[in-house]
């Protein structure tokens, strides 16, 4: 199969070339607002890209290179009507976090149905340009390893991890409505996160992204709680740093920039089929970097005995 590195548009027609030889014959033109595939580096000054009709060579310069955006979304999202494929069908959405589970106690039903849904929708952009999140939101006072085992039946229920899944997510806030958490002490906060991140990969053998920042930075924290990146919430014209919680720029691969309503970039408050939802982009290079940071690795299985 192709890698897919990213994709690009043109707001008007370009030329496509039969190679990156600067001589090189053009063989057609990109039209204005298609969308082509880049399959490979960019080889001097030009990208190789796939369009429906054939392969060739765009010059960088000349296209638009389109953004990496993810939705999540949870139940109370769901207004009855997540079309998941028309959201598939702007190549700038690469992505689609659900949220699994709370606690120890929360309704799956809609998780259970929406998990496989977006698999399904996703056809052969699933893995390739199309990934799929679970998240859980941690409460401080709930025991650590009672939620990690919740989070990680409800989505086995679901279905399971698949190839083309990101890494298991914690949900790390204090909250507006959760009065338990927003009474807990920073001592509290570090107990039980490094304790679920802990649990999280025993039980998965994966890496685990962290979302949030806020109750870090209230309560003075710095710790990263063994969690491997942070997905930063911050509804501003530029991504707020999260050095001073202990998280440089280069651990930071998801910035979520608006919360459906909030928006201060250049990126879209509305995806296609959703409507208003929570939106990040990636910070990457390309969707190479964010399979190598945020996607599932195979995890070798051990022998049976005997």
């Amino acid at each position: 199969m192709t890698e897919i590195v990213a994709f690009v548009t043109a707001a008007a027609g370009i030329p496509i070339y039969a190679s990156a030889d600067p001589a090189a014959a053009v063989v057609a033109t990109l039209a204005a607002s298609e969308v082509a595939t880049v399959t490979g580096d960019i080889a001097s000054g030009r990208r190789p890209i796939a369009t429906a009709t054939g392969a060739g060579w765009i010059d960088e310069s000349a296209a638009e290179v389109l953004p990496q955006l993810v939705v999540d979304l949870f139940r109370d999202d769901d207004r009855g009507r997540p079309a998941w494929a028309a959201v598939m069908a702007d190549h700038r959405y690469v992505g689609a976090i659900l949220k699994a589970t709370e606690g120890v106690r929360y309704p799956t039903a809609w998780f259970a149905g929406q998990w496989p849904a977006v698999r399904a929708a996703a056809g052969d952009r699933y893995g390739a340009s199309w990934f799929r999140g679970a998240y859980h939101y941690l409460l401080f006072d709930t025991p650590a390893a009672a939620q990690a085992e919740f989070f990680a039946r409800t989505v086995e229920a679901a279905g399971g991890w698949d190839a083309g899944d990101l890494i298991p997510i914690v949900d790390v806030e204090r909250g507006a409505t959760t009065a338990s958490n927003r009474r807990a002490s920073a001592a509290q906060v570090v107990d039980v996160v490094s304790g679920y991140v802990t649990a999280i990969k025993a039980a998965t053998g994966q890496r685990v992204l962290l979302y949030g920042r806020g109750a870090m930075r209230d309560l003075g924290i710095t710790s990263r709680f063994g969690a491997d990146y942070l997905w930063n919430p911050g509804y501003t014209a530029t991504m707020p740093s999260a050095a001073a919680e202990g998280w440089p720029d280069a651990l930071v691969p998801l910035w979520q920039f608006s919360d459906g309503t909030a928006n201060h970039t250049r990126w879209p408050t509305e995806a296609p089929g959703l409507g208003r939802v929570d939106t990040s982009v990636h910070r990457g290079a390309d969707l190479r970097a964010l399979r190598d940071a945020l996607v599932r690795r195979v995890v070798a299985q051990a022998p049976s005995a005997g």
